[in-house]
């Protein structure tokens, strides 16, 4: 049965490829479909090939609104955290975030960079860190990794963009 349908299929597929043939006439435009593909592709390449540098697509959104929209998403989480631990939730989160809207401001005064503080990205770093520690950790502790999410995972790296992995999950 299955041999039969196959091969109805092939004669339904064969005659409507032969209606195309008897009842259109083949264009200019359908007859270059027959041209043998590397010259096609070598005209196609020689208007649409441009060579620049990345970002290659640009858009109205800014690093400051994907962020915004990060911290917006993690709320719920804070909620919960705060829900479940306490105020030990909201001191470690707040130290968290401080600690790296500090360090990254004062990074960026050493080496005379363009302050960064504003895109949000401190702010996020320190609440993923925040997010993700023990609610009983010690505050010297979470210190410590929000520094070396800014200073040495992210700034040292270059910043924003340029780190090999994700700040606030490698402290």
């Amino acid at each position: 049965k299955q041999e039969q349908s196959f091969v109805w299929n092939v004669v339904v597929v064969l005659l409507f490829a032969l209606r195309n043939v008897l009842l259109f006439k083949i264009t200019d435009s359908q007859r270059q479909q027959f041209v043998p593909l590397e010259i096609r592709r070598e005209k196609i390449m020689e208007n649409k090939l441009h060579i620049s540098s990345s970002p290659h697509f640009h858009s109205n959104i800014t690093t400051k609104s994907i962020m915004f929209d990060v911290i917006i998403a993690l709320i719920p989480a804070f909620v919960a955290g705060v829900i479940f631990f306490g105020f030990s939730a909201i001191l470690l989160v707040g130290v968290c975030v401080l600690t790296c809207v500090l360090c990254e401001l004062i990074f960026n005064r050493i080496v005379n960079k363009e302050q960064t503080i504003c895109d949000l990205s401190a702010i996020v770093t320190g609440l993923l860190l925040g997010l993700n520690v023990p609610a009983n950790l010690p505050v010297w502790q979470a210190v410590v990794g929000s520094v070396f999410a800014i200073i040495i995972v992210k700034c040292i790296f270059g910043g924003i963009g340029c780190n090999v992995v994700n700040p606030a999950i490698t402290a």
